[in-house]
């Protein structure tokens, strides 16, 4: 199993591990592990926020200065505009970037050798 395959599974809101079962139970509330594979998606709590908050921040940082720094709107309304254009794709796509990060964990768990994680990736290879 590739990196790019487990990344589009995490962007898919699939099992990063098996990519069959769903990573949500709802919108944005996560489920304690695979219903197919009972790989956790979260050993710890807290382990993919710091993918969250670089993943999501970076990229609304860079949203931010091209709209104040770079566009520079005239008025009010067109700022308006250009803030809801940014903003409506980040909360659409919330859940699949924290797919992403739930797929991020699980590739640094495999890098670190955490030995859950990587016998069950060996398993799944063989």
């Amino acid at each position: 199993m590739n990196k790019s395959e487990i990344l589009k599974r995490g962007w898919n809101k699939k099992c990063p591990h098996c990519g069959k079962s769903k990573i949500f139970a709802t919108w944005f509330t996560l489920n304690e592990k695979c219903e197919e594979c009972d790989f956790v998606f979260e050993q710890n709590p807290g382990d993919s926020w710091a993918f969250w908050i670089i993943g999501d921040r970076f990229f609304l940082g860079i949203f931010m200065i091209a709209l104040f720094w770079v566009i520079k709107p005239e008025s009010f309304q067109t700022g308006l505009v250009l803030f809801s254009m940014i903003m409506i794709p980040l909360i659409l796509t919330m859940p699949n970037r924290m797919g992403v990060c739930i797929a991020l964990d699980c590739l640094s768990r495999n890098y670190l050798g955490d030995e859950k994680t990587v016998n069950k990736i060996k398993k799944a290879q063989s």
